[in-house]
């Protein structure tokens, strides 16, 4: 039998939802400030070096800024970043000839592009649950401060395939999205970096028809994430 809600559900939705995101960010800031606290600069062994390749695992928070969603869940990750040789723009040649010689640029200098695939629980009711797997694409721009913990920029896209699960009226779909992230990495170790992940999607999230648990959804959403990151350079 399907799970039911009072008719207020959305409302209360909306009221824990705030609740649930304010100690998630509070409990997940405290973490990413131990992961700080815990890094040691390693000026000898530069994982951000030109041809650097980074194996990542990553786990947290996960939650959708839709109407009737659930309180956030759990969600993990796996993913690689290969770091970019950087270009010059006055290099560029065409039949032995450099038509752009007189420009200066530096394209893909602290630059990466990787990919990543992740399992989110972005909220239950009960035993009902809306359940996101994106697969991306990125491209990461790496800001090289000499302090030991490095922030990034990320841009990405990819499918994202969501389900409603255990409801009465499942169903799943895939849908393009593009997203941005950002957050910092550091060494605690020889080839072996911590770090913390924030990201913001925007996703379809309508329910069509409308669910007996999660309702109507809304057109696009603001799906988040935060998550701890360990990597593995080599």
């Amino acid at each position: 039998m399907a799970p039911t809600l009072p008719t207020d559900r959305v409302e209360r939705s909306l009221a824990v939802s705030v609740t649930s995101r304010w100690k998630a960010a509070s409990v997940w800031s405290v973490l990413a400030a131990g992961v700080l606290a815990a890094a040691t600069a390693r000026a000898d062994d530069s994982p951000w070096a030109v041809g650097s390749n980074w194996m990542y695992l990553r786990a947290g928070y996960a939650h959708s800024g839709a109407d009737g969603a659930g309180q956030g869940g759990g969600g993990y990750g796996v993913g690689f970043r290969h770091f970019l040789k950087p270009s010059r723009v006055s290099d560029w040649s065409v039949l032995g000839i450099k038509p752009l010689g007189f420009l200066p640029w530096t394209l893909f200098k602290s630059w990466s592009i990787g990919g990543f695939v992740e399992y989110d629980v972005l909220g239950r009711y009960g035993t009902a649950s809306e359940i996101e797997v994106p697969a991306a694409i990125e491209l990461t721009r790496h800001i090289r401060w000499k302090s030991a913990a490095k922030p990034y920029v990320t841009f990405g896209v990819g499918p994202f395939f969501r389900k409603l699960y255990n409801t009465g009226d499942d169903f799943s779909r895939v849908r393009t999205s593009g997203f941005i992230a950002t957050g910092f990495d550091a060494p605690v170790a020889s080839h072996q970096m911590l770090g913390f992940d924030i990201r913001m999607a925007r996703v379809m999230s309508e329910n069509k028809p409308e669910n007996p648990v999660f309702g109507a959804g809304q057109l696009e959403a603001s799906h988040w994430s935060m998550k701890l990151t360990y990597a593995i350079a080599y």
